[in-house]
C-alpha cells in the first residue's frame, strides 16, 4: 500500500484511503483524507472502523461498512510529526 503519489517528479501525499474488502475481492469506496495517511489501523473495539491519522495529528475514525455515516474527526495540537501511533479506550 502506498500513499504517495508524483505531481511533476515531486511527491505529494494521495488525498484517498484505497479500501479492499478481501473477503469478495472487489474494492470498496476511497475514503477522501486531505491531510494524507501516514498510519492506517483497524479500530479492535469496532471491526468495520478504521483509524486513518496523518503525520500531523489528524485523526478520522470512519466505518468503510457505512462511508456516508457520521465520521469521528480528532485533531491532537503538537509541534512535531507523528511517527508512531497506537491507541487505548
Amino acid at each position: 500500500m502506498s500513499n504517495i503519489a508524483f505531481r511533476q517528479s515531486q511527491p505529494f501525499p494521495d488525498p484517498l484511503v484505497k479500501v479492499y474488502d478481501l473477503r469478495t475481492m472487489r474494492a470498496l469506496p476511497p475514503i477522501p483524507f486531505s491531510e494524507g495517511p501516514a498510519f492506517i489501523q483497524t479500530l479492535s473495539t469496532r471491526n468495520s472502523c478504521l483509524v486513518v491519522v496523518s503525520n500531523q495529528g489528524l485523526i478520522n475514525i470512519v466505518d468503510v461498512s457505512d462511508p456516508s455515516a457520521f465520521s469521528e474527526f480528532y485533531q491532537v495540537h503538537n509541534q512535531r510529526f507523528y511517527t508512531l501511533r497506537t491507541y487505548s479506550k
